[in-house]
């Protein structure tokens, strides 16, 4: 009779201990699982950031041609409101300006000598300076 009993007690302890080896197995993979869960959407909301600082640049970019430009300049801010833009010498100084510009803006280059020159776009909340080459 001792030996039923104590077959059956561990029969019992061997089955707990396959509960708990299965609980601590299936809450690993869980926790794992989890992880992965995580690294995905720590990916995705990297993705989103990446592309909302992508459509800002774009926002903010600045359209102008052709560059080198020989006559004219054509520029087309990709924003709304008014602008000013003013033409600089590579040194800084400047020789064309115009104010309250909106949409695009045809600039005269004819009376330039060839060279680099800056484009100085300036807005409310906005300023950008590209450069351009005048042949």
């Amino acid at each position: 009779m001792k030996v039923v009993i104590t077959l059956l007690i561990l029969f019992f302890v061997c089955i707990e201990l396959s509960a708990q080896v299965n609980r601590t197995f299936f809450d690993g993979w869980a926790g794992i699982a989890e992880d992965v869960s995580l690294v995905h959407e720590n990916e995705l909301e990297r993705q989103t950031k990446i592309r909302r600082a992508s459509e800002l640049i774009m926002a903010t970019s600045l359209e102008y041609f052709p560059n080198p430009a020989e006559e004219s300049l054509t520029v087309k801010p990709k924003f709304e409101g008014s602008y000013d833009l003013i033409i600089r010498t590579s040194q800084g100084m400047k020789i064309w300006g115009n104010q309250n510009l909106r949409g695009a803006a045809e600039i005269d280059l004819s009376k330039l000598t060839p060279g680099m020159y800056l484009l100085d776009y300036r807005s409310q909340t906005r300023r950008i300076v590209e450069i351009f080459f005048k042949r």
